[in-house]
């Protein structure tokens, strides 16, 4: 197991934050929304909040995913179970929407969240690329075939 350094692991955080920006901004463009984080928490549990542009009401919120690999290489979205129980507290909490888009490498997807879906736990993570050992947490997995094509780009 490869440990990166601090500023290998910030890297990996800011390149995929420029991946995120660009495919949240097509989603806005398509959906005819504002995305917007809550800026006021910088680590806030899902990435934007779905606002109307006219009346700036919260309508629902979106979690963005970016993965370097091809359709068909997983049958599932790994996901942080922490993002996940989050997921569901704002789900309970609100009644809105929650979205979960992931970008590979050949399309994009995206998840309505449902509650009555049940979904694998299990101890893992990053474990084949491990940067650091804040990379092997509980993780739940998403089947890919819960997910329905977004064409955004």
């Amino acid at each position: 197991m490869v440990q990166e350094t601090n500023s290998q692991v910030e890297e990996d955080v800011v390149a995929g934050e420029k991946k995120e920006r660009q495919f949240a901004s097509q989603i806005e463009k398509h959906l005819g929304i504002s995305l917007v984080k809550d800026e006021a928490r910088k680590f806030a549990p899902i990435d934007y909040m779905l606002i109307d542009k006219k009346t700036n009401i919260v309508s629902g919120y979106l979690e963005i995913k970016t993965r370097n690999f091809k359709s068909g290489a997983y049958p599932d979205l790994m996901i942080a179970h922490k993002k996940m129980c989050e997921i569901r507290k704002k789900s309970r909490d609100t009644g809105l929407r929650i979205f979960i888009a992931i970008r590979l490498i050949d399309i994009d997807l995206i998840y309505e969240f449902n509650p009555s879906h049940r979904l694998r736990i299990e101890y893992g993570g990053r474990t084949k690329n491990t940067r650091t050992k804040f990379d092997i947490a509980e993780v739940e997995y998403i089947p890919l075939s819960y997910f329905r094509p977004l064409d955004v780009r």
